[in-house]
């Protein structure tokens, strides 16, 4: 962005803020309830305007030249690393930020009573515990590093290209005013904002009003400059008003335990080893100190079903001997809890080695967040569904949940072990119910997904044990694909299926896969059509290096094997008839497999068909689609899960559910690894600030996503078939066939996201609303009936099966 553009932009922003604080200060009453709250945001939006008009002069007056290259920048296409620091405000003019009480501050700015001088130091402690920590770091500043204003601090730090960053500040309103908040400013950012949130609670043991929680920059109309900038996931931390004598004192009496708490919030949220006290390597003795403050605190506490208080606080000391377990102790978590991303707003991931092996655990910044991270495990964990059918007593409710949480295989007498600690408890707590929870929505495969990037990879094998290793290896090397016989994606195609063959694909075939499948591309107006086919490699006219159109591609017939990239996803342009292909996997890789095998928590193999899809955030990564028909509402499909071994089969397990099998990058760089439990990924990264590389950023482009957001809540096609029906439609192209030719009406399909009415003729055999339409219900139907024929289904209705049952469909 050009100096003039920035100052446009500056101006703009700067009028838009000053007619939101008139009309603040225009409702602002003594008498009104909210008159303090009010009068400190009043406060502290002027003094974000005070800093934006510095910024807007000092653009206005200095040269227009660019900022100097940084020597430590690594290449555009290194993976993000680090944690940038932003200092607020400026040493140079009246952009000092906020200042401090004297005492307990210095006596002068220069001192560390301003802002910009205390943060200045702060910075450089942060920056000194990470360094202990070999975690790579640096400070920004508005001025200091070339270039002028906070928007050109953050693109110095877009170069430097850290995993997230942070922006110090301290607040400043009336004498009465006190607490610590976060900002962010874009969604992405919030589990980041939230870690810092919790760290700077727990710090200063802020409670009720005191925690000032999560703040949009949007809405708050201060700080947006900063957190909507190119560096994601961004925070700005408010931890103490300075302006207030307490907080001012809190503030530097644990100056040293801020950054400490910031170096630890990074830690956590990327998953890295939190040391210190956090150090221990075996469990200490119980203590009483801090089992006795979570049973104040859980006597204080209101809850759905208070007279079972005293069985969970019961089962909370057997898991974590009365409060000795290191989890407990270093992370507050008494329940031994494991990290799932529906856990997000209450909890941090820590990577932690129990007795069982190495996992990412939750990991809670206060005891309130705990607790509620327990009874909210119950709501969002497919395993519990149902368990407020238990509750009448907490004898009734402990023998539901005690053999899902501790299975009897490997802890036979865990129920009895926790009815015996509840005679210890039974009468400790109130069980006068004050309040209710809302029951959770059904829970999918995405509340579940913990994507494994190459980074987290790497953790994970630091962290594990040899024998742990061993395990796991073990497990996913008994991941396979099915016989052609047995697989529900190719049993219907015929036997002696050919494998290997090289043919040339192009988008004339599509077009007459589409038309024999009955798919509704026709209705995609100018929006490109993605696709994907399963079981396919490229060997000639990929756009990995380019992202070009092509007129024909050379693809190799494979099948998948959950290993390794063995399926191909492409952009198809049916206005210009050209197509663009990319490496990619449509199958779940074998992690996921045996999680569902284990677990039944996610991973699931998405059912060949057509699909509508939408442009949006993936696990905090702007600019990827989503199987949703908008932001807030997912699509119901038909998947595949297998619990009887580690192969997807027609006997296998039907499921209608909503399982969030997005299209997102596989977060490998290379084809022999990648990341899914379900979804269709495609090689390449992003990351929460929208970069994306990668044969995934061309793939993107091909799409029309030009920048890193994309284009969120655009809607998508997406295709999905074999390589061998694709082989089928190149071999049918390349002999001239007609549409009439028996070959090719032997190749009509109806499946998931068939449109027609030849669909509606099936419905009404099979007694369902005859809307031509073939989605979830109809898919449902048509897998029963398919089942009393022979305990196998596919979902797949082909001319065979309509000639067996006389329904005449294809007559239609």
């Amino acid at each position: 962005m050009s100096r003039e553009a920035d100052i446009y932009e500056l101006r703009d922003l700067i009028a838009r803020l000053r007619q939101e604080l008139i009309a603040k200060e225009t409702a602002a009453s003594d008498v009104a309830p909210d008159a303090e709250m009010l009068a400190v945001e009043i406060s502290q939006r002027r003094r974000y305007l005070d800093e934006l008009m510095s910024d807007l002069q000092g653009l206005s007056s200095a040269p227009d030249a660019p900022a100097p290259a940084q020597d430590d920048a690594p290449a555009a296409d290194a993976a993000p690393q680090g944690l940038a620091i932003i200092i607020g405000h400026s040493s140079e003019g009246t952009d000092k930020g906020a200042i401090g009480l004297s005492p307990p501050f210095p006596s002068t700015a220069e001192q560390g009573r301003a802002e910009y001088f205390w943060n200045q130091d702060l910075a450089a402690r942060i920056e000194a515990i990470a360094n202990t920590r070999q975690i790579r770091v640096k400070t920004f500043r508005r001025r200091e590093n070339g270039g002028v204003g906070i928007r050109e601090a953050y693109r110095l730090a877009a170069e430097w290209k850290p995993q997230a960053s942070v922006e110090l500040h301290f607040n400043s309103a009336g004498p009465t005013a006190r607490g610590s908040e976060t900002l962010f400013g874009r969604q992405g950012s919030r589990p980041w904002a939230r870690a810092l949130q919790d760290r700077m609670v727990a710090l200063y043991g802020r409670t009720g009003t005191l925690d000032r929680g999560l703040k949009d920059a949007n809405v708050e109309g201060r700080g947006v400059l900063s957190l909507t900038n190119e560096v994601q996931p961004s925070a700005l931390i408010e931890p103490f008003f300075g302006s207030n004598m307490e907080d001012a004192s809190l503030g530097i009496a644990r100056k040293e335990g801020l950054a400490e708490a910031v170096v630890n919030a990074f830690a956590t949220f990327v998953g890295l080893p939190v040391p210190s006290a956090d150090a221990v390597t075996a469990d200490a003795p119980a203590d009483t100190g801090l089992w006795d403050s979570l049973r104040a605190a859980y006597a204080a506490m209101s809850i759905e079903h208070p007279h079972l208080k005293a069985i969970t606080f019961a089962q909370w000391a057997l898991e974590s001997g009365h409060g000795a377990s290191l989890l407990a102790k270093n992370h507050l978590n008494f329940a031994g809890m494991k990290w799932r991303p529906f856990m997000s707003d209450v909890a941090s991931k820590v990577w932690y080695n129990a007795h069982d092996g190495g996992e990412f655990y939750c990991a809670f910044a206060s005891l309130q967040n705990f607790v509620a991270g327990y009874w909210l495990r119950l709501d969002r964990h497919p395993s519990y569904h149902g368990w407020r059918q238990h509750t009448a007593t907490p004898e009734a409710f402990i023998n539901f949940i005690g053999p899902i949480w501790a299975p009897p295989s490997a802890n036979p007498n865990y129920v009895a072990k926790v009815l015996d600690l509840f005679e210890e408890y039974r009468n400790v707590f109130d069980t006068m119910a004050d309040a209710t929870y809302v029951v959770a929505a059904e829970p999918s495969d995405e509340d579940f997904w913990v994507d494994r990037t190459e980074d987290a990879i790497a953790l994970r094998r630091n962290g594990e044990t040899a024998d742990a290793a061993a395990r796991r290896a073990d497990h996913e090397s008994g991941v396979s694909w099915a016989s052609d016989a047995s697989s529900c994606d190719y049993a219907h195609l015929g036997a002696g299926l050919p494998v290997g063959m090289q043919f040339s694909f192009t988008a004339a075939d599509l077009e007459l896969l589409c038309t024999l499948n009955d798919f509704p591309v026709q209705d995609s107006g100018g929006t490109p059509v993605l696709f994907g086919l399963r079981g396919a490699g490229i060997v000639q006219g990929g756009s990995s290096s380019d992202g070009s159109w092509r007129d024909e591609v050379i693809l190799k017939n494979l099948r998948p094997n959950h290993h390794e990239i063995r399926c191909v996803m492409g952009v198809w342009d049916r206005q210009l008839g050209k197509i663009a292909v990319y490496p990619a996997s449509t199958v779940p890789n074998a992690e996921a497999v045996v999680s569902w095998f284990q677990t039944q928590e996610s991973g699931n193999l998405l059912a060949t068909g057509f699909y509508r899809y939408i442009c949006g955030e993936h696990n905090g990564r702007p600019g990827c689609f989503l199987l949703r028909k908008s932001i807030s509402e997912k699509r119901i499909v038909i998947v595949r899960r297998s619990e009887d071994d580690l192969i997807y089969e027609s006997t296998d397990k039907v499921h209608k559910t909503a399982p969030g099998d997005n299209i997102h990058p596989s977060f490998s760089s290379e084809t022999s690894w990648f990341s899914s439990f379900g979804c269709q990924v495609v090689v390449g990264s992003a990351t929460s600030s929208g970069a994306h590389s990668g044969p995934w950023a061309r793939f993107r482009r091909s799409a029309g996503l030009t920048d890193g957001d994309g284009d969120p809540g655009k809607p998508f096609m997406y295709v999905l078939l074999t390589g061998q029906e694709a082989l089928q439609a190149s071999d049918a192209r390349r002999r001239n066939l007609p549409l009439a030719d028996p070959e090719i009406r032997a190749m009509r399909r109806l499946r998931f996201g068939s449109t027609s009415p030849r669909v509606a003729a099936l419905q009404a055999q099979l007694g369902q609303s005859n809307d031509g339409d073939l989605g979830p219900a109809t898919a449902e139907a048509l897998h029963a009936k398919q089942r009393s024929l022979g305990n196998r289904s596919d979902g797949i209705y082909t001319p065979a099966l309509d000639a067996q049952l006389e329904w005449n469909v294809y007559a239609t």
